[in-house]
């Protein structure tokens, strides 16, 4: 790669550094272990596995994860079941076929996992139902051209190995819109011709990454033909950015990573682009605040936005903020650090080269700062702030203030410092315990953030949020103490009966009726339907009652209910479109389960918890120019692909809260 030759040493190095780098799945940051909960599968209760068939061999089937089951079984991991005469294959037109997307309910029996229904799905990226066993059809879940001719298979078929298998092509190839249609059992209605159109344009791309070194011209083409055919391609003005980054035609690739996260918005990589381009044409603010917006939409696995933010404090002579980000980016992806050392050595050594100032807001007061964060402008909240504390260093309120902003920008150990400080000052301020309830859960320490949930209600009993934080923490840290959490759920909303959070988390757990596996879809709907009563602008709350429509439209075919639930997912696409690939999969997940009342808990449950398992997105090893999602190379890469298949950070904070700051 060729920079120009007045850029400066660190930007340099930044840009080398930073090729090659893939963005995979990092294993869970924390700084202190937990005691293991036993897997749900050791329960004593039937279970729900999702996947890909890898292979049957007689009377039994291995499953490839298509999902992390928490700590047990991590994304791409086998699990085999047995087959008995008594299991039931249920939604396919064949036999079982390897290669196809199934959920399986099963018991453990002597550590026997005895498959009792197995729910088979199409591959959406085929007109077929029946899906094959060959190698062509396996690559078509990697998002390989497809070819409509391959032979089915039996339930004889030989294992065979494989590669790996990638997300749902309706989640590689670009979101929609929110304003169009969600189908029946939530999978989007696409007609034949938009479903040939998608798979032609990732045909041409697959063409242009062929010929992007080789023939740069003819390798655009193919591009602009990708995006003609199928103009909401997110992964198609994601690769176009990169090239035109890569040439430095840099409005024009903003222009396209604009696109992109348009059609993708939760991914970071489009982001973190534009804010490399920005760092690159020297406008520092610029990238800065790119940086503050992509970690606000995922931050979980964001290390290149944490690592660049992190130079840019060093860049501004605040070494403190500056390595804490920089140790954040290498929680996330062991070596990082040392990769891009040379950057960071730079940026510690030389005097600031620039500052981050809001002249307007440098007589602002405190009052001030809580509109400008009511506002989510928690960066000029901060800013404020900062003044603010200067001026009166024994505030309190101040600290505690300017904790929740920065805890909000994914500053989490300078949000700890801020509320320690909050509560040196005051120790029976109940809100600061609370904070620093949450930053501790930040750092996996579970049982410390509890006692600091329970400290806050000890010192202020009426307070809600504290009942229903300390009711999330439990749900998270202790899944085995449901009634526990429940009860706290039930306290806040004895003190406080309109808040809306605590009838959010109290939705999902409703009272078992064994005569009915079907969940309890009417509960769902009346608490998330209280939540938005008591709050009209909870995204979270309408996309949960939305799944709750389409879940009980399953059921009766009311087209009331699937009317009903399209419209809760458009309105709450229309308050946070970040939520868009997280919907997607749940709706999408509805028709693939079987009518099992603990698996769709805990999938409804876990629908806006921000701190999910993590998911494996496409991803590259980096080489031959890196990734475009590190670097501003292009071609040859799936590095790092627009859509955020999972979402995996889907709202900027609080477990209990759907995403909203409180």
């Amino acid at each position: 790669m060729t920079w120009r030759s007045s850029m400066v040493r660190t930007a340099c190095a930044i840009a080398i550094l930073l090729v090659g780098m893939s963005y995979n799945d990092p294993a869970g940051a924390q700084s202190s272990p937990r005691p293991t909960p036993p897997p749900p599968w050791e329960q004593g209760r039937a279970f729900s596995f999702v996947g890909v068939v890898d292979s049957i061999d007689g009377n039994h089937l291995t499953v490839i994860s298509d999902r992390d089951m928490g700590i047990w079984l991590k994304t791409g991991d086998k699990f085999t079941f047995t087959l008995t005469p008594q299991t039931s294959i249920k939604d396919s037109d064949g036999p079982l076929m390897a290669c196809a997307p199934v959920t399986v309910t099963f018991r453990d029996v002597d550590k026997i996992h005895i498959a009792e229904q197995i729910w088979v799905r199409p591959d959406p990226r085929t007109s077929v139902d029946n899906l094959v066993s060959d190698k062509t059809a396996c690559a078509r879940r990697r998002g390989s051209p497809i070819s409509r001719e391959a032979r089915t298979a039996t339930p004889s078929s030989a294992p065979r190995e494989r590669e790996g298998v990638a997300s749902d092509s309706t989640r590689r190839a670009g979101s929609q819109t929110p304003d169009q249609t969600i189908g029946p059992a939530g999978r989007r209605e696409v007609d034949r011709a938009s479903r040939e159109n998608i798979q032609r344009a990732q045909s041409y791309l697959d063409q242009y990454k062929q010929l992007a070194k080789a023939n740069p011209e003819a390798a655009l083409a193919k591009l602009n033909e990708a995006m003609n055919i199928y103009p909401q391609f997110a992964d198609g003005y994601y690769e176009r950015g990169a090239f035109y980054a890569y040439r430095q035609q840099y409005d024009l690739a903003i222009a396209d990573f604009q696109k992109a996260i348009m059609y993708s918005p939760s991914a970071p990589g489009a982001y973190n682009n534009i804010a490399r381009i920005y760092y690159m044409k020297g406008e520092k603010a610029k990238s800065f605040e790119m940086l503050d917006y992509s970690l606000s939409k995922n931050s979980r696995r964001n290390f290149n936005a944490f690592l660049l933010r992190g130079i840019l404090f060093m860049e501004m002579g605040k070494k403190r903020e500056g390595e804490a980000d920089v140790d954040f980016a290498e929680r996330i992806q062991k070596g990082v650090k040392q990769e891009s050392a040379s950057a960071i050595a730079d940026a510690q050594r030389n005097p600031p080269k620039w500052t981050l100032r809001y002249p307007d807001l440098d007589t602002k007061t405190f009052n001030d700062a809580v509109l400008f964060e009511l506002y989510e402008e928690d960066r000029k909240a901060a800013y404020i702030l900062d003044r603010v504390i200067a001026k009166d260093p024994k505030n309190a309120d101040a600290y505690l203030m300017r904790a929740k902003a920065l805890y909000n920008l994914k500053q989490f150990a300078a949000a700890q410092d801020d509320v320690a400080q909050a509560v040196r000052l005051n120790p029976r301020l109940a809100e600061a315990h609370r904070m620093m309830g949450r930053c501790l859960e930040v750092w996996g320490k579970g049982d410390e953030a509890i006692g600091q949930y329970e400290e806050a209600i000890k010192l202020e009993p009426q307070s809600a949020m504290a009942y229903v934080d300390r009711a999330a923490a439990t749900f998270r840290f202790h899944p085995n103490l449901q009634g526990t959490a429940l009860q706290y759920l039930d306290a806040a909303l004895k003190v406080d009966p309109r808040n809306p959070y605590a009838w959010y988390n109290r939705a999902p757990y409703y009272a078992a009726n064994l005569a009915d596996p079907e969940p309890n879809w009417d509960f769902m709907i009346h608490h998330y339907s209280k939540a938005i009563e008591y709050k009209p602008d909870f995204a979270g709350a309408y996309g949960s009652r939305g799944v709750a429509h389409l879940g009980k439209y399953m059921r009766t075919k009311d087209p009331a209910l699937q009317a009903q639930g399209q419209k809760d997912i458009t309105i709450a696409l229309r308050l946070k479109p970040e939520l868009k690939a997280t919907l997607e999969a749940m709706v999408d997940d509805l028709q693939n389960i079987p009518a099992s009342k603990a698996y769709l808990k805990e999938m409804v449950a876990a629908l806006f918890d921000p701190t999910p398992p993590t998911h494996s997105s496409s991803s590259s090893n980096g080489a031959g120019g890196g990734g475009a999602c590190s670097g501003l190379g292009y071609g040859g890469t799936s590095a790092c692909r627009a859509g955020d298949y999972y979402a995996t950070e889907r709202y900027k904070a609080g477990t209990a809260t759907g995403g909203d700051k409180r």
